[in-house]
């Protein structure tokens, strides 16, 4: 979204804001004139970007000083751009990291389960069970009394 005002009140009211809101907005120009009023050159600014950038005011500077400010700003903007990109690959490696710790979670759940479960949540996948394990959970799942209270290893 692009955003202009009174440049003769507020110098904040001069900015103009490169938004990535609205994906069909055109990249902000800055043209340099000669004497003529001809354009000599013109440098993108690229949009995408919640920089504030003081079109009204850079369009003013002589083409010297305009060619300056404009590699400032898209070093700010080359900035921001690598900040967002760190940002959403932070965001992603969150959400990796929270699927990780679900599973971890629902794993954790299985192995504390009480023997008699121990079948039916699948734990022989970590090895071969055997035998006296498995009259141990068949007592369990009989629902005997010695389980009820068991100390943890």
């Amino acid at each position: 979204m692009f955003e202009e005002g009174n440049s003769s009140e507020n110098p904040s009211d001069s900015l103009k804001v490169i938004s990535d809101d609205l994906p069909g907005a055109p990249d902000i120009e800055l043209t340099k004139t000669g004497r003529t009023g001809e354009p000599e050159e013109s440098r993108l600014l690229r949009k995408g970007t919640s920089i504030q950038v003081p079109i009204v005011l850079i369009e003013r500077l002589s083409a010297q000083d305009r060619v300056k400010a404009e590699e400032f700003i898209n070093k700010l903007i080359i900035r921001h751009d690598e900040l967002k990109d760190e940002k959403k690959e932070i965001r992603k490696k969150r959400r990796e990291l929270g699927k990780r710790c679900l599973d971890i979670a629902r794993e954790l759940h299985c192995l504390e389960a009480h023997p008699s479960d121990w079948i039916e949540l699948g734990l022989q996948e970590y090895g071969n069970m055997p035998g006296c394990i498995m009259s141990i959970v068949d007592l369990a799942g009989q629902g005997a009394e010695l389980f009820r209270n068991s100390r943890p290893f």
